[in-house]
């Protein structure tokens, strides 16, 4: 096959890459539109709640209710039009945030962290990943959990503590 697309004779290797990927149930999708007001975040997390619930992954709730309301909050601040959030659960449970300011967010170090500016310093130390998207209309940042994790993970204590529930 490569010879077929590249006649010019090549002294290095070359590797050739398939998958099939036939998409995601749309049942394992949900998806809202949020007004860019200070109410967004509650609104979020219970909806966030009940998808969880309805996906058996009620045990995430509350740290993806926690991930979430972090960055929709910030959207809020620089978003002026619906902000979208949409959680896609697969082998992880998916949350993206999409707000029409294009400007990437950028982690703060320790020593600039104030009242504000912690956000993406939570969302890096409780989720399995996270990260920024640029799109036409604006950003995505979106965040991982794996819905595998058993309640007493060092990961749901780190959560209970950022919720200022344990010393």
């Amino acid at each position: 096959m490569i010879e077929a697309l590249d006649t010019a004779p090549r002294g290095d290797d070359a590797a050739l890459l398939m998958a099939r990927f036939s998409g995601i149930p749309s049942r394992n999708v949900a998806r809202w539109a949020l007004e860019p007001a200070p109410a967004a975040a509650g609104q979020a997390r219970r909806l966030i709640r009940g998808v969880l619930e309805r996906w058996q992954l009620g045990h995430l709730a509350p740290l993806a209710e926690l991930l979430a309301s972090e960055l929709v909050g910030n959207s809020v601040r620089f978003a002026s039009r619906p902000i979208g959030l949409r959680l896609l659960y697969t082998d992880t449970l998916t949350c993206e945030i999409h707000d029409d300011c294009h400007t990437l967010p950028v982690p703060r170090t320790t020593h600039e962290l104030s009242d504000k500016g912690r956000g993406l310093s939570i969302v890096s130390a409780l989720s399995h990943r996270w990260g920024t998207n640029r799109t036409d209309t604006g950003k995505i940042v979106w965040f991982e959990l794996e819905p595998g994790l058993p309640a007493g993970t060092d990961r749901a204590r780190a959560t209970e503590r950022a919720q200022g529930r344990t010393p």
